[in-house]
């Protein structure tokens, strides 16, 4: 083989070379311009999420809601005897150890303060929801306060 077929074989070598790293690095740009677009797309605000819990908590007759003697539940109610860390883990828990990747938070009614796991009262934000409170015969209106810790994981 004479010098400039060698020189042709080398360059044609090293063309392909630099070509193939290209290449591999737009795909990587790519995945990842798209991986980013895809994560602001099916990003949820964290206050909607807080919202949709509180109005669980509020609306719910398995978490704090009251039921009336026909069997229908009275929209953003909350029994006082059913304010209860039980209740509150029943209707929304997040897992044990992996808690931090959740919303956590903690809620106020009147002077009772429930608290969730994983809650360490840094607050993202607070939501305020305007509540009918039945402690036995009487209600009353009230004000729920979450205060909303998002997850930091």
């Amino acid at each position: 083989m004479n010098k400039k077929a060698q020189m042709d074989v080398v360059r044609f070598s090293m063309f392909w070379i630099v070509a193939g790293i290209m290449l591999v690095g737009a795909i990587f740009a790519s995945a990842l311009v798209i991986n980013t677009y895809q994560a602001k797309v099916l990003d949820i605000p964290g206050e909607l999420e807080g919202q949709l819990i509180a109005l669980r908590l509020v609306n719910n007759p398995d978490c704090f809601a009251y039921t009336d003697p026909a069997g229908h539940v009275v929209q953003g109610s909350i029994v006082l005897e059913k304010f209860t860390k039980e209740n509150l883990d029943a209707c929304y828990n997040p897992e044990g150890r992996e808690g931090f990747k959740d919303i956590t938070f903690g809620l106020e009614l009147e002077d009772k303060k429930l608290r969730t796991e994983n809650y360490f009262e840094v607050n993202s934000f607070t939501l305020r929801e305007e509540v009918l409170i039945y402690e036995g015969e009487d209600v009353r209106a009230g004000t729920l306060i979450l205060q909303v810790q998002e997850y930091w994981g």
